[in-house]
Formats: structure tokens, C-alpha cells, sequence
């Protein structure tokens, strides 16, 4: 993993998921969580609080993940650095973001590349710290690819002509599931309140939640009756009008209530590897109003599944929202369809592909780019 696992992350959640997945079919699954990877591009204050933590679990003896069920089967290791990472002959490696990449690589470079079989799950474009160039760098690197939505398998398999690097690249298309108890449809989509909208509040700039407060507050001034509750990790931000309920970690039953209790779920990111709240939010019956990210089109097809504006435009945005508070027929219509359609995407099936990528991780090829 590219750290340790301190909050909740989709990331490492979809990671945590297929391990459960392994453990429970006989396979010995370990998560390796390191303070510090020599590959990194982290600030001072960042590597503090790792190292902080790392010495605090080794006093305080921290075996589980504070967030996720994780198998009892499935191993915890903490290490210091990637120096101190020690891996058995013959074990499938595999890189869940794009330092642990480069570092298995250096790991890789020290052995000739033949003691490990190894994998790359790729979750995201992972250009806000590494550029452009460093991300399609760990795309030619020497493992077997996977790569969670359609979107970007074509980025692994059609980079720019100026940053190809020679030879097609490949990778396998292993879709994001979901947890169909641990999210739900429990009241009844015709029967709620068309003025509740519910969002996601992240302060990466890629999630572009001011673009998204400005679209709730272009609404709120038509529609004053406009309610809109907040989940989100870190503490209520300042900047959040008075009229948005922010709840902070919600625990499982609460996510639920708050996705339930609202007929429209809203997300205006720029960027997404995928966008796990979106489906989420399908499950549990909201009618979708987002941006034309694409890592949402795996699951939002226009005016079949949800909405999309494009990405940035606050005010197309909040079109699409009045649209489906106002017109009753097409939020129900979408929200229907869209929870019919989120049904596909299950952890078993997803994890049947990555199963089938590990009996043959040595045969890539035989994996073509999906289109």
C-alpha cells in the first residue's frame, strides 16, 4: 500500500475487499503498510505523522485496520520504508498506487526480475503529485495491469504520442463492486422528498466541492426548501453554507439513512479513477446529477442512469439538479434505472477477473485493452 491506513479510502478499501476475497479462497494474503516509500512524494509534516503513527502502533500493538473488516487470514504488515520490505520467492506482488509501482520496480531491479510475478492495480490518474510523464512511466513498467473503469484502460493503452515510450500497453479491465448489505435501498424511491439532496464533501480539488456548493446554492435561491446533508471524513469546513447538515464519519447505519433519506445525490469532480459514492448512492435510491467525470460513465449514462453536465460549469450542474427536484417522472424513472443497473457491479464478479489474471499474470498479453 503507498501508506499506512489511518482514515477510510476508497482506494484502499477496493484493495481491502479483493484481499478478503483471496484469504477466503485459500490464498495467503499479506497488506504491506509502510511508514515511508523511498519513492514518494510526501511533505515533512506527512512523513511526521506517518512516523508518528508507525511507533505508535508498534507500542500500542495496532493489529487491525480502525475502519474496514478486514479477514483475521489476511496479514498486516507494517514496515519502516520499502528498504526494509522483504517478499518470498515466487509471490504475487502487486503495486496499488503509483510510488508502490516504482518501488516494487527498484525492488524488482535488485532480484533480475525474477523472483516475483507481479501486478499493478491502477485506481486512478495519479497526476496530482507525479506528472503526467511519471504516471505513463509507471504504465511501461514490466507487470501485468489492471484498472477499474473503461476510462482508464484506454489511458494505459493510448497515451500521447510525446510520452508513449515504444510498445502498446495493456491492461485489464477488473470493475469497482460493491457491498449490496452494507448498502442498501430502504425506502421507497417515489415515496421522498424531492428538496433533500446529498453530497460528498473531500477537500481534494479534484472532487471540485466548490463547484459543487456553488451549483446547491444557485439552487437553494429558486428552491429555498432545498436541504442538503454532507458525509464526509475530516470536520465540518468553515466555508459550508449554515444550511448543509455535515456529518463527519457517518457510521454504516447513517450512510445509509443519509443516501436513503435523500432523492438526489450530487458530485461535480473533474477526475476519477471511479467514483464509489455514486454507485453507492444508486443502491440506495438516489437519483444521480453529476459532472461528466469519467470515471462516473462506467455507471451514469445520460438521461438513462442519471445526469451530467459538464465538468466545472456550476450552473449546468445545478440545472440538472432543479430538473430532478422539479419533474417527479424522470428522478423516479433514473433512480429506478440507475439501481437496476448498479446491480451489476458485484465483488464476484470482479473478483472472478482478477482470479483469472493471477492464473495467467505471466501471459498479459492475452489480456487485450478494453473498448
Amino acid at each position: 500500500m503507498p501508506g499506512l491506513d489511518l482514515f477510510p479510502i476508497g482506494g484502499y478499501k477496493v484493495i481491502y475487499e479483493m484481499a478478503n476475497r483471496l484469504a477466503a479462497d485459500g490464498f495467503n494474503v499479506a497488506i504491506i503498510l509502510p511508514c515511508f516509500l523511498s519513492t514518494a512524494k510526501k511533505t515533512s509534516l506527512k512523513r511526521c505523522c506517518g512516523a508518528l503513527y508507525y511507533y505508535a502502533k508498534a507500542i500500542l500493538k495496532i493489529k487491525k485496520c480502525p475502519w474496514f473488516n478486514l479477514d483475521e487470514r489476511v496479514k498486516r504488515i507494517y514496515v519502516f520504508s520499502d528498504y526494509n520490505i522483504k517478499i518470498p520467492e515466487g509471490a504475487f506482488v502487486c503495486a496499488t498506487a503509483i510510488e508502490t509501482a516504482f518501488a516494487l520496480n527498484k525492488i524488482n531491479s535488485k532480484t533480475g526480475f525474477k523472483k516475483y510475478k507481479n501486478l499493478y492495480y491502477i485506481q486512478g490518474f495519479e497526476n496530482w503529485v507525479f506528472s503526467d510523464a511519471e504516471v505513463y512511466e509507471s504504465y511501461r513498467l514490466p507487470f501485468t495491469k489492471v484498472a477499474i473503469s473503461r476510462w482508464l484502460c484506454e489511458k494505459i493503452s493510448n497515451p500521447p504520442a510525446a510520452l508513449n515510450g515504444g510498445g502498446e500497453e495493456k491492461a485489464v479491465l477488473v470493475p469497482n463492486g460493491f457491498n449490496f448489505s452494507e448498502f442498501s435501498l430502504q425506502s421507497p424511491i417515489e415515496n421522498r422528498d424531492a428538496n433533500v439532496v446529498c453530497m460528498l464533501y473531500h477537500g481534494a480539488p479534484v472532487k471540485d466541492c466548490a463547484c459543487l456548493i456553488e451549483a446547491l446554492s444557485l439552487v437553494k435561491k429558486e428552491f429555498p426548501a432545498l436541504r442538503v446533508n454532507v458525509f464526509g471524513t475530516p470536520g465540518r469546513p468553515d466555508f459550508l453554507p449554515p444550511w448543509f447538515m455535515y456529518f463527519q464519519k457517518p457510521d454504516n447505519i447513517t450512510h445509509n439513512r443519509i443516501y436513503n433519506e435523500a432523492a438526489v445525490f450530487a458530485a461535480a469532480s473533474r477526475i476519477e479513477g471511479f467514483g464509489l459514492t455514486v454507485g453507492e448512492a444508486m443502491i440506495c435510491g438516489c437519483a444521480v446529477a453529476c459532472t461528466e467525470c469519467p470515471g462516473f460513465k462506467d455507471m451514469i449514462i445520460h438521461n438513462k442512469t442519471g445526469l451530467m453536465s459538464p465538468v466545472g460549469d456550476a450552473a449546468a450542474l445545478a440545472v440538472n439538479i432543479k430538473k430532478l427536484m422539479t419533474d417527479g417522472v424522470l428522478r423516479e424513472t433514473l433512480a429506478k434505472a440507475g439501481n437496476e443497473y448498479i446491480k451489476k457491479f458485484t465483488w464476484d464478479a470482479s473478483y472472478k477477473i482478477f482470479k483469472s489474471v493471477l492464473a495467467d499474470v505471466d501471459s498479459a498479453a492475452v489480456y487485450p485493452p478494453v473498448r
